[in-house]
């Protein structure tokens, strides 16, 4: 018996489309060697649907190491909440 899955998945656009009024800013990072932990950290928000609607997760990335070193999840994207 042959068995296969087949996932239909619809194309979501994710990025705001560039508005050139926007003040454009250099990749600061380029060329840095990012040689210890705790050199280079950055922040993501991601969004994952539920059920209910939305929630929030906001996670602190160590460069490095590849490490989440801090997240939070919530149901607003209110600062006080990330």
């Amino acid at each position: 018996m042959d068995l296969r899955a087949v996932l239909a998945v619809k194309q979501v656009n994710t990025t705001i489309p560039i508005n050139k009024a926007h003040k454009k800013y250099s990749y600061k990072l380029q060329g840095l060697n990012i040689s210890h932990a705790n050199h280079v950290w950055s922040t993501d928000i991601t969004y994952i649907k539920i059920a209910g609607g939305m929630v929030y997760m906001a996670a602190i990335i160590d460069w490095h190491s590849k490490a989440v070193l801090s997240h939070r999840i919530s149901n607003t994207t209110l600062p006080q909440n990330l």
